[in-house]
């Protein structure tokens, strides 16, 4: 007569080892998409302290040269890039546009400043891309 428990070991181990296989493949597609989602938040947050940049650098140009017509060559900082260029000339007024990349993404923004009596300011700020 054959032992109707007989191999239920096997069978419990072999759908637990299922289980756990499954499992540890849920977790590492989930810690794969974290960590793509974390890149591109530290490019995102690159890019945005790279236009920030650019527009101190124009806001501090200007101050101190009202005629200044951007940066003539790029920008290099840590392993990121920005080129800073007037596009619009008023009597009072400029129009700056930052161009900022790190590794492969870029971010373009624009800015109206005013000039008056020495002082500059942000009257509007865009993003163009």
């Amino acid at each position: 007569m054959v032992n109707p428990k007989r191999g239920f070991a096997l069978f419990t181990a072999l759908i637990l080892l299922l289980v756990i296989m499954a499992v540890l493949a849920l977790l590492a597609a989930s810690l794969t998409r974290q960590q793509m989602l974390y890149r591109q938040e530290n490019q995102a947050m690159h890019l945005g302290a790279l236009t920030d940049a650019g527009v101190a650098l124009a806001l501090a140009e200007l101050t101190n040269n009202p005629a200044w017509t951007g940066t003539d060559d790029t920008v290099l900082l840590d392993r990121g890039q920005f080129d800073a260029r007037i596009t619009d000339v008023a009597s009072n007024r400029r129009t700056v546009r930052i161009d900022a990349f790190w590794g492969a993404r870029g971010r373009s923004v624009e800015v109206e400043l005013a000039l008056q009596q020495g002082r500059v300011r942000v009257t509007t700020w865009r993003r163009v891309d």
